[in-house]
């Protein structure tokens, strides 16, 4: 009788997990290059979920920083407008209760179909970055009114630049 318990446990956590984390979105680790004047981060993003809603953005915790952000498909500038917006629900990621970040809403026709990929460029002058401690990179979706729960996401520091 142990080994059909067993089996049976087995099976349906076989069966279960990989479903779990088949409706998130997959964000690269970023790519980080220099030049004399400028740092410029990038990640990819794709595996995006018809009829959810996301939002993609830049920040740091303590207000906005200058930096010029580009959202690229294929190679061309999707044209959604930018948006601020603070992420809350980040303690558990960062340790800290909120991002002030600038990125973009993606919903409904503006949303990649699940095969695209879509890429995240920030370009930060260097005199700006030394003036941060943190940047974050993040991917958000939405469980609700005001309810935003974090995808994925990348804390960087001036030691990685």
């Amino acid at each position: 009788m142990m080994p059909r318990v067993a089996l049976f446990v087995l099976l349906v956590m076989f069966l279960t997990f990989p479903a779990l984390g088949q409706d998130r979105v997959a964000m690269t680790s970023p790519v980080i290059r220099t030049t004399v004047e400028d740092i410029i981060l990038s990640v990819d993003l794709s595996d995006f979920s018809a009829g959810n809603s996301y939002r993609l953005g830049f920040g740091t915790a303590k207000g906005q920083i200058k930096a010029r952000l580009q959202l690229v498909k294929g190679t061309e500038d999707v044209p959604i407008p930018q948006m601020d917006f603070v992420q809350g629900h980040t303690s558990s990621w960062w340790e800290v209760p909120q991002i002030s970040a600038r990125g973009w809403s993606l919903e409904g026709a503006n949303l990649p179909k699940a095969d695209e990929r879509l890429t995240f460029r920030v370009l930060i002058s260097r005199a700006d970055a030394k003036e941060i401690t943190k940047i974050y990179l993040l991917i958000s979706r939405s469980y609700g009114p005001d309810l935003w729960y974090l995808e994925d996401g990348v804390e960087m520091d001036q030691s990685m630049w």
